[in-house]
């Protein structure tokens, strides 16, 4: 059976805002990759859910996510990961290039 995931895009002032439900793996690079490509905003949030995951895989996609951004002048910023996302987040680096916050309120009010 196929797992779970699905991304919904939504604008609010000057943000895109990619929503993200279920599992973060390799498989859904191109997901990932076309919601991107139709993104017209400068600042773009991606928006976790407490019980998503991510693997190894995920990690790839989202640096992927922030080369391209940088490459096209855009800012990316992630809501609400959760705990281990956020420890991962730490390990690997990407507090260095991307600004993580608590919520997607906490997001909205800052970026």
């Amino acid at each position: 059976m196929a797992e779970h995931f699905k991304l919904t895009t939504q604008k609010i002032k000057n943000i895109s805002i990619i929503n993200i439900e279920g599992n973060v793996t390799a498989s859904t690079s191109d997901a990932f990759e076309n919601t991107y490509q139709t993104t017209t905003e400068q600042k773009i949030l991606l928006s976790f859910r407490e019980q998503d995951q991510i693997n190894s895989g995920g990690i790839a996609i989202l640096i992927d996510l922030i080369a391209s951004a940088q490459k096209d002048n855009k800012q990316i910023a992630i809501a609400h990961p959760r705990a281990h996302f956020r420890k991962v987040f730490d390990l690997v680096g990407l507090p260095e290039f991307i600004t993580i916050f608590e919520s997607k309120e906490e997001a909205l009010k800052t970026l």
